[in-house]
């Protein structure tokens, strides 16, 4: 029998866990989506892996884009009020709404604990025998006999 690549894991959330995942996906919604990037930052911590850091850097860059957009398509009223239109506010309803869907999907089942990869020196495509420091001397003397017959003209 093969074992498993991974140790066994729990499949029932704690009640602890349950509570920072509801904390992770919230940020979003309680900051009208000004921190939408946090879920996908501690996702990529998380993982470790590249699409995770391309998802944070997804929503990072749509944060400001919505940002940009909210301020360049914001009026200005007569009394030097400003007022959000509608391209802005659906840029952060988005932004409200996507990061904390993609986090409850991403975090839905049961995932494994990270593990780091263990490396194993590098030992060669074979291993040289042992030599002794007498077979060295005789190696060198040979070589040094060779080129002393090439300089010869």
């Amino acid at each position: 029998m093969i074992p498993s690549p991974s140790p066994a894991f729990p499949s029932r959330r704690t009640l602890w866990q349950r509570v920072l995942r509801v904390v992770w996906a919230s940020f979003p919604v309680w900051s009208v989506g000004f921190l939408a990037w946090v879920p996908s930052l501690q996702l990529a911590i998380d993982r470790q892996g590249r699409k995770a850091w391309a998802v944070f850097a997804g929503f990072a860059a749509g944060e400001a884009a919505a940002i940009w957009i909210d301020i360049a398509t914001s009026e200005t009223k007569a009394d030097k009020t400003i007022v959000a239109t509608w391209p802005g506010v659906l840029c952060m309803l988005t932004l409200m709404v996507a990061p904390t869907v993609h986090y409850c999907l991403a975090t839905r089942g049961p995932q494994p604990p990270y593990q780091a990869v263990q490396t194993q020196p590098y030992t060669g495509p074979y291993t040289s025998p042992e030599v002794s420091p007498e077979q060295v001397q005789a190696g060198l003397r040979e070589l040094r006999g060779i080129l002393a017959r090439r300089e010869e003209p």
